[in-house]
């Protein structure tokens, strides 16, 4: 009778289909019975909280890098012993700012799986048309509405898109806008949240204020839509992550003018990373596939195929740029980028401030002229005391 393990992995659009597959191969390899269960990145933390209360984890999950610290605290996960990191390739063989999402309490939790590092995606020709200097055209909140400004005074029908559904990707993009005023979404210690420090209020009153550069067939996307309304050639800017460089390459017009950039000169870095829950009893069969899963092969092979950067270091350079004078600029951004505050309960904090920031974009979208001001201390401003009030109370 063949080993059974459980693993579970995220919803990857319609490259899922090629872990799946790595899945069957390895398990027919190695006389192992895999359940894979797919999840959603938009449930995904509710979804996982509901089964550390209710029971039915699986042996091994692909987990959001900023939700590793919520389910530590927890004790539901298995942390790995020293000997079984070094096995896998210790720190120094992932990406570092992953790695470190994943140690916590001087143990480590997790291990790198996937890499996203936000980029500004941006056409050189439609720049070029609005008379905007490549060079510092996004290397300061004034600087990147300036430029958005030109393209639509240039004749662009659609300078900006970002996602404006319920989506993660907001709060990626607003901690890069918040991160270059000085702050943080919460202090050092976790336990205050900075939502209505007016420095913090200000930066994400001014990434919202760019909704002026949407134009109205472009309101109301997830995602995936957005991306490809830039991937597609209906966009001239686009905040995102590296499936864009992989997607963009069917629209030979987009991937023949693409210029990538590091919004104000720090990208937000995280992605998904794989853990073992404490109630697995497949102790061996989970580390065997952490192992292949990290592996060089997987890792050069599979990451391109969802749209992400590699975990592994030693991987990133299998990932296709279409240009190759881009990849100092992947190089730099990961190595001066920075990650979402790992600390207690960040996980809670995110998805509560995903939920505010949906409803707050469908206002700003359903009002000719909306005041921002108004909605921020609608929608933002009584979360930020709520949750104040959930961490005083931890």
């Amino acid at each position: 009778m063949p080993r059974k393990l459980t693993l579970s992995t995220m919803f990857h659009a319609d490259s899922s289909h090629c872990i799946e597959a790595d899945l069957d191969r390895y398990a027919s390899r190695n006389g192992l019975e895999i359940i894979h269960q797919e999840l959603d990145y938009v449930t995904g933390w509710s979804d996982f909280m509901h089964m550390t209360i209710y029971g039915g984890c699986p042996d091994v999950s692909e987990i959001g890098s900023t939700w590793i610290n919520d389910f530590a605290s927890m004790s539901v996960l298995r942390p790995f012993a020293p000997a079984e990191v070094r096995s896998l390739g210790g720190a120094q063989a992932f990406m570092p700012c992953m790695w470190q999402s994943g140690v916590f309490s001087e143990a480590v939790w997790a291990m790198p799986w996937f890499t996203d590092l936000s980029l500004v995606y941006y056409r050189r020709d439609l720049l070029a048309k609005a008379g905007v200097e490549e060079t510092g055209a996004f290397q300061t909140p004034e600087r990147f509405e300036q430029t958005l400004q030109q393209l639509q005074e240039a004749g662009v029908p659609a300078p900006w898109v970002v996602p404006t559904l319920r989506s993660y990707i907001n709060i990626h993009n607003l901690a890069m806008w918040v991160w270059q005023a000085g702050e943080d979404f919460v202090d050092q210690d976790g336990m205050s949240v900075l939502l209505n420090r007016p420095r913090v209020r200000s930066a994400i009153l001014s990434f919202l204020r760019l909704y002026r550069f949407i134009p109205r067939e472009l309101y109301h996307l997830g995602n995936h839509d957005a991306d490809q309304a830039f991937n597609d050639g209906k966009a001239a800017v686009v905040i995102g992550g590296p499936w864009n460089i992989i997607r963009s390459a069917k629209t030979p017009q987009v991937t023949e003018n693409l210029g990538l950039a590091i919004p104000f000169g720090c990208s937000y870095i995280g992605g998904a990373s794989l853990v073992i829950w404490e109630q697995t009893l497949q102790a061996s069969p989970t580390l065997e596939i952490i192992a292949h899963l990290t592996g060089r092969e997987f890792q050069r092979a599979v990451p391109k195929v969802i749209g992400l950067l590699p975990g592994r270091m030693d991987s990133l350079d299998a990932f296709p740029l279409p240009d190759p004078e881009l990849f100092p600029i992947v190089q730099q951004a990961i190595q001066t980028g920075r990650a979402l505050p790992n600390r207690g309960l960040w996980g809670l904090i995110e998805d509560r401030l995903v939920n505010a920031l949906a409803k707050m974009w469908e206002d700003i979208l359903d009002n000719p002229q909306p005041d921002l001001e108004a909605l921020y201390d609608q929608h933002i401003s009584p979360l930020s005391d709520r949750l104040n009030i959930t961490l005083s109370e931890s």
